[in-house]
């Protein structure tokens, strides 16, 4: 039997964010902690960036609110390492961010393990670890798709796969019996050019390099806080479980329906 989800007041909670020492991750890791959580993990594979910017956000917040650990997500036994740190740490895990990503066409295999992969595996060790069946308090996973997740990039097609995947994963295991059962929310967040190192430097992963800038020079950088006000909704707010939200350059956030595969043209096929 599912477990009723309840909205969420983020203070007092501890939350975990993965990618957590720049761009987006680093915005949601500061405004968290505006809101008063008790506990912010912030997990990154730059150890040299991620301490400078736990020192940082320390010397605004305090010592005892922030945690640094270095993380490769794309390894099983570090990311699982990484979480039960955070969650000795503070006592609890109510929050996980799944933020990670790169964008490297040369190298298929990294690109899927951190931005798909390791999506997966960081939400079923949220449940894991902040399940009701297992003496947690249920709580909530955010994803982090693209403005990607839902239309066909060709200058760009691993980083698109895994993007895609990352919004049907949230949509289906947000309903998997299992994860409601332990009152765990999950659902994604889809930004279009957030102002991050990762876009302006997104060309030196892709093949297409005339085509990537192209799209980028048409495109709005959205400020990092503004995805990172998104991700705050989403986990206050119950009824966004298993949906997808797209971040739009004029600062709007839209919850997008899954396609509905009845409206589509219908072809006869030959016997």
């Amino acid at each position: 039997m599912a477990t009723k989800m309840d909205n969420i007041d983020i203070s007092g909670k501890v939350a975990l964010v993965t990618g957590g020492a720049n761009g987006i991750g680093k915005a949601i890791v500061e405004l968290l902690l505006r809101k008063e959580a008790k506990g912010v993990g912030v997990l990154d594979i730059d150890a040299i960036n991620g301490q400078e910017v736990t020192a940082s956000l320390q010397k605004t917040f305090g010592d005892e609110r922030i945690v640094f650990v270095k993380c490769d997500v794309t390894s099983n036994e570090q990311l699982k390492s990484a979480f039960e740190e955070v969650k000795n740490t503070f006592g609890r895990l109510d929050i996980v961010c799944n933020n990670a990503g790169i964008c490297n066409e040369y190298k298929p295999v990294e690109t899927i393990a951190t931005d798909l992969t390791a999506v997966i595996m960081g939400t079923y060790l949220a449940v894991e670890l902040m399940g009701t069946q297992t003496g947690g308090n249920g709580g909530v996973v955010i994803n982090t798709g693209s403005v990607t997740s839902f239309f066909v990039v060709p200058c760009a097609p691993v980083y698109n796969a895994a993007k895609h995947g990352v919004v049907g994963f949230t949509r289906a295991v947000a309903k998997e019996p299992n994860v409601e059962e332990n009152g765990v929310r999950v659902s994604a967040v889809c930004p279009e050019w957030a102002d991050t190192a990762f876009a302006r430097n997104i060309e030196d992963g892709v093949k297409y390099k005339t085509e990537i800038n192209q799209i980028k020079a048409a495109s709005k950088l959205i400020p990092t806080a503004v995805v990172a006000e998104a991700v705050v909704k989403l986990i206050e707010e119950a009824q966004y479980n298993g949906c997808a939200c797209l971040v739009s350059e004029d600062e709007s956030m839209t919850i997008v329906e899954q396609p509905d595969i009845h409206h589509g043209k219908k072809l006869k096929l030959s016997s």
